[in-house]
């Protein structure tokens, strides 16, 4: 009898832990993102330079938390950071869902005209390399319309190039 209680007991803590769990709630593998991803892509093969700019609206209902942005150039060039220019106006750019979310808050512009604002760090790309960026200290908020802005900008690329900037918006 005693043998048959060790072996019947390891189960039954198994199935208590096990409902306990189910009770707290539960994770469904391949629930989709409840945040709005989306991404802008640029790829040329016929600019020297280029800008892509990310910006709020003139009313925007969503803060906007960058992620990341990848960088490749065929040739050897340079990736410069700055945001809060005066607003951008031209050309605009395709926004992706990454995950079925509604239209986004934020519009992207290449060959962006956006304005002077603070401009942070300037990344040397080899040749063929492609760079990640951690983007994640970037914000926009609510407030502040289309002078909140964030721009990648390329210099010194003869060659192919491709600028992808990814973010949420909540």
């Amino acid at each position: 009898m005693k043998a048959k209680q060790f072996f019947l007991w390891p189960m039954l803590v198994t199935l208590a832990w096990c409902a306990g769990l189910r009770a707290q709630g539960t994770v469904v593998p391949g629930t989709p993102d409840r945040e709005q991803r989306y991404q802008a892509i640029r790829t040329d093969s016929s600019a020297t330079s280029e800008a892509i700019t990310i910006q709020q609206p003139a009313s925007p209902s969503a803060s906007i938390q960058f992620e990341l942005a990848s960088l490749w150039c065929s040739v050897a060039c340079t990736a410069t950071l700055s945001w809060n220019g005066t607003a951008a106006t031209s050309t605009s750019l395709a926004v992706t869902s990454l995950n079925g979310a509604a239209a986004p808050t934020a519009t992207a512009w290449r060959s962006s005209n956006v304005g002077s604002g603070t401009t942070g760090n300037v990344f040397n790309i080899a040749a063929g390399t492609l760079t990640t960026l951690d983007l994640s200290k970037f914000y926009l908020g609510k407030g502040g319309g289309t002078g909140q802005n964030f721009t990648i900008s390329i210099a010194s690329a003869s060659g192919n190039y491709q600028v992808m900037v990814q973010w949420v918006e909540k």
